[in-house]
């Protein structure tokens, strides 16, 4: 006999609405956090994130490899492209108005990851 499992709405007293998202996140304590929401909890919860869209950003801080000196010489940093880079691509190219460097707000953000995080880039 098969089982199945069934998430239920964190933000439900009843324990019978199914919840269909799972978010995590780091709070500012650095401590890991998550829910269940079913559809309409997770619109709220959306929509208080949106309210600090102008606090919260994806990095723009670029990973690379450290700069070692050899035989007097320097050699070029090699940068990895990041989300915000991609974020930032992405935007330009459906149109929607976005900042040329610095922070990507949370909006462009959440709609860059629910189209499926695209790499414009590599077109």
């Amino acid at each position: 006999m098969a089982t199945k499992m069934i998430t239920i709405c964190d933000k439900h007293a009843d324990d019978k609405t199914e919840a269909t998202y799972h978010n995590s996140w780091t709070n500012i304590r650095g401590e890991e956090r998550e829910n269940d929401l079913c559809d309409k909890h997770q619109r709220e919860f959306e929509k208080a994130w949106e309210v600090i869209d102008d606090g919260s950003a994806l990095s723009t801080t670029r990973t690379s490899t450290p700069t070692h000196i050899s035989s007097g010489r320097r050699r070029a940093r090699e940068s990895r492209i990041t989300d915000a880079t991609l974020a930032r691509a992405w935007a330009k190219s459906v149109g929607m108005p976005v900042n040329t460097h610095g922070r990507v707000s949370f909006t462009v953000e959440q709609k860059w990851r629910k189209a499926g995080r695209p790499n414009v880039l590599a077109s």
